[in-house]
């Protein structure tokens, strides 16, 4: 029998996992784990460095009973026998690092067990910040919420669902089963909560009352009844994966270790090298240069932003995203729409309501957007998913908000000519100004204006020029209110 040992580019066994890779790629890399697992010896050593990931001091024998993906929900799923106990690892395969939010749904929310979680402080927080939670502290809440019998029921689904891998086991005790969660992803923890900061930590700066919960992870923390607190644990595929051998016969198991390497989901500890010289050298933004441009911005004791990633992109452009919001200069609608006649006319309020009023982050601000190789400034509301402009509005709202930006009126369309006066002071001028379609995402595309040279064209501005650009946007913003 062959094996996998030389040029991996032209093997087989890799062109195949590569080609079934592509359509789905979380839900891929989760069945492909589970197999993954299963196909390991149930006692190896390797289940013991697992179990560490989310229990620190263990000295007890782990054996292996089975993983299972895509059930109830969870990316993967595994069940271990740690001496006379079982323990459950939920796992979050977060292979794009993005957390998607899940809308709570007034079923769910009248399904909560009081009991358990304080069903008040949900409802304030939902309809405070107008929007769902983050897929790893909805699945936490998910299970909290329900009662004891449901829970087990839960339990219950998930240990016969893995009996089907035929697992050999005495009688399992519900009553002394415990929970772990896990999640996998190329970035380490504290890169994964810069990423999604917005959702995990919150928006300090619109809470406008101490009693507002900023972040997901604190709203678990403050809502649940008479439990410890909720902690997830995080682990790479480089640490997880990097040490795990297999013979030379095990030829499948050693090409997906193989493509993991290949599509370098194991350079977490290079990729993002905030000291990597060549980062000003690019011709378009990675995650290393925004992750730069992020280091530098928090530095910058000058400057008050907010932080809105997409690492995966958006359904336009797959290029990873930054936008630096300036939140305290540039907000530039702070009160509520409905008492403007003129963004009644522009704004679909019927599909934004929420019980009849309208949520307290009801700003439109002004950030700095970074992607692919454009630079961009936005206007648009900070809830951008969920806000709309009623039909044929697009030009309507950019000029009212042009003209709140810039302090000027907006006389037959020079959208162009007015931001480039205001924006004199600096070192870029736009290129295009970008309409917006159904949401509020109006935006003047920007460029060097000593960018002439033909060898220069292709790059990216310098970290040290966007963290210049972002101070003169800031000081303009101060001008305009004196």
């Amino acid at each position: 029998m062959s094996t996998i040992s030389g040029n991996l580019e032209n093997n087989d066994f890799l062109s195949f996992v590569e080609s079934v890779s592509s359509s789905n790629l979380e839900t891929f890399h989760s069945k492909a784990i589970a197999w993954l697992l299963n196909s390991l010896d149930r006692d190896n050593s390797w289940f013991e460095m697992l179990f560490k990931k989310v229990k620190t001091k263990v000295n007890d024998s782990v054996i292996h009973l089975g993983t299972i993906a895509e059930f109830k929900n969870h990316d993967l799923i595994t069940l271990l026998q740690v001496e006379n106990r079982l323990e459950i690892i939920f796992w979050e395969n977060k292979i794009k690092a993005d957390f998607h939010q899940v809308k709570l749904s007034k079923t769910f929310i009248n399904n909560i067990d009081c009991k358990k979680i304080n069903k008040n402080k949900i409802e304030d927080y939902i309809s405070h910040w107008n929007r769902g939670i983050s897929q790893p502290f909805y699945c936490q809440l998910r299970y909290y919420a329900k009662d004891n019998k449901k829970q087990i029921e839960w339990i219950k689904d998930i240990i016969s669902k893995i009996r089907e891998l035929e697992f050999k086991s005495s009688d399992i005790n519900l009553n002394n089963i415990k929970l772990n969660w896990l999640i996998l992803s190329p970035y380490d923890q504290n890169e994964l909560e810069t990423f999604n900061r917005e959702q995990w930590i919150g928006i300090k700066t619109f809470a406008k009352s101490k009693d507002i919960i900023c972040g997901d992870k604190n709203l678990l923390e403050e809502a649940l009844i008479g439990q410890d607190p909720i902690n997830w644990n995080f682990t790479t595929f480089e640490q997880l994966f990097s040490s795990l051998k297999f013979k030379d016969s095990k030829i499948v198991q050693n090409t997906y270790i193989n493509y993991l390497r290949k599509e370098n989901w194991f350079q977490t500890a290079n990729k993002l090298n905030v000291s990597d010289n060549n980062v000003n050298d690019l011709q378009e933004w990675t995650v290393n240069s925004l992750f730069k441009v992020y280091e530098s911005i928090i530095k910058n004791k000058n400057l008050s932003v907010e932080f809105n990633w997409s690492i995966s992109g958006s359904s336009r452009s797959q290029h990873p995203l930054l936008n630096i919001c300036f939140v305290e200069d540039l907000i530039l609608f702070n009160d509520p729409f409905n008492d403007k006649n003129k963004f009644n006319r522009i704004l679909d309020f019927e599909s934004y309501k929420s019980k009849n009023n309208i949520p307290l982050v009801d700003k439109i601000i002004c950030k700095l957007q970074l992607q692919g190789k454009s630079m961009k400034l936005q206007i648009s509301h900070w809830d951008y998913n969920n806000v709309k402009l009623r039909k044929n509005r697009a030009k309507d709202y950019a000029r009212i908000v042009t003209e709140k930006l810039t302090g000027r009126k907006i006389i037959k369309d020079n959208f162009e000519h007015r931001m480039n006066v205001w924006l004199s002071p600096t070192e870029f001028e736009v290129s295009k100004t970008n309409f917006p379609s159904t949401k509020t995402g109006f935006s003047f595309t920007l460029k060097e204006k000593s960018n002439h040279s033909q060898n220069q064209i292709n790059k990216i501005p310098t970290v040290d020029k966007i963290i210049k650009f972002c101070c003169d946007v800031s000081a303009l913003s101060h001008h305009k209110n004196r």
